[in-house]
């Protein structure tokens, strides 16, 4: 997301920061979800909004199997399965990657194939090991954030008790 640094789009991000300290969660509850779903709003409220419409823009956990994946020359390319239109791809949200301890991450619960963790996840992955290792030279002080499996409740240990013995999306760079 981008905004402006002008007064009509510094409104809209303003507002938005206040809905999300009113209430973002990860649950669908009176037509909210997380800081997401407010944003379904604002072409119908604000005409400086552009809803990004490139393919390749936008490539997600949720919506990866709706594309297939390709590296081109030096770029990530990709085709719509329902029409098979080639792209570039502009941008990947890696949503819930998690560091976890000896240089391994949980990259979460949706499907990701063993080829797109290879294009996608695998460089990305390596890349912040690198810059791990750059701010950990160059700041004393600098200690990565280990996130812990959350085993909370019989439903949650079930989940790390599926993730640990069968390894699921849990990549080690």
């Amino acid at each position: 997301m981008t905004f402006r640094n002008e007064a009509s789009s510094l409104r809209v991000l303003d507002k938005w920061r206040k809905q999300c300290i009113e209430w973002c969660y990860a649950r669908y509850e009176d037509g909210k979800f997380g800081d997401q779903k407010y944003l379904d709003e604002w072409p119908l409220l604000y005409d400086n909004t552009h809803i990004l419409e490139h393919p390749g823009g936008g490539v997600a956990p949720w919506n990866l199997d709706s594309y297939r994946l390709f590296t081109g020359s030096n770029s990530i390319k990709g085709t719509v399965h329902k029409t098979g239109s080639e792209f570039d791809l502009v941008f990947y949200h890696f949503q819930y990657v998690k560091f976890l301890q000896n240089k391994t991450f949980d990259i979460g619960w949706y499907h990701i194939s063993s080829l797109n963790k290879k294009i996608l996840y695998r460089p990305y992955l390596l890349k912040i090991e690198e810059i791990e290792t750059k701010l950990q030279t160059v700041y004393s002080d600098y200690h990565r954030t280990i996130t812990s499996f959350n085993t909370d409740g019989f439903k949650n240990k079930m989940k790390v008790g599926f993730k640990k013995i069968f390894g699921y999306n849990i990549i080690n760079t």
